[in-house]
């Protein structure tokens, strides 16, 4: 994948319009907007326009809407706007800069929630922790296969009153094992 692409797609707004889509959505920009009222609806055709145009986001219906035609758009087949072999391509250097960006989108959306007039960490559900596990390649991949179907189960889950948006991030990183220093 190429740098270009990779800072199209890392780009705040960008990151916020797949998410939207995620879980198999197909939406029109109106419903989009609707769940992204803080984006103008000039900025949000924008970018609309660019990730279609990177085969990040794909349009699955058109139909005429008084005059104009509204699509629908929607994450490609496999869900992912970055397909395997182009995370696959990507140099140590681009997957940093991507993951830089990724902790930067999680600092801004944190920054957002503590900088409100008032909020309860406790009630509003809020944490951040973090765990060693010592797995082989197998139970990492049960692991990963029983969280990825509780968050397919949570992402068709659609926005109604008592609903709160809510985001989770998930990381996973090896550790490197580290020679022992002679003392």
């Amino acid at each position: 994948m190429t740098q270009p692409k990779i800072n199209a797609l890392l780009h705040p707004v960008r990151m916020r319009i797949l998410q939207t889509l995620a879980g198999g959505r197909q939406l029109t920009a109106a419903q989009i907007s609707e769940r992204l009222p803080d984006i103008a609806p000039a900025t949000l055709y924008r970018h609309l326009k660019t990730l279609t145009g990177l085969s990040a986001l794909r349009i699955v219906a058109e139909q005429q809407v008084r005059g104009t035609v509204e699509r629908v758009y929607a994450l490609p087949a496999d869900g992912r706007p970055v397909s395997t072999s182009e995370l696959s391509a990507m140099s140590p250097q681009e997957h940093f800069d991507g993951f830089l960006a990724f902790l930067m989108h999680l600092l801004d959306d944190f920054g957002r929630y503590v900088s409100q007039d008032s909020f309860d960490v406790f009630s509003d559900g809020v944490s951040y922790s973090q765990a060693v596990l010592y797995m082989d390649d197998d139970e990492l991949a049960e692991l990963a296969s029983g969280i990825g179907s509780l968050l397919n189960e949570a992402l068709r889950l659609e926005p109604r009153p008592g609903r709160r948006k809510r985001t989770l991030s998930l990381v996973v990183v090896p550790q490197v094992e580290m020679e022992k220093q002679p003392r």
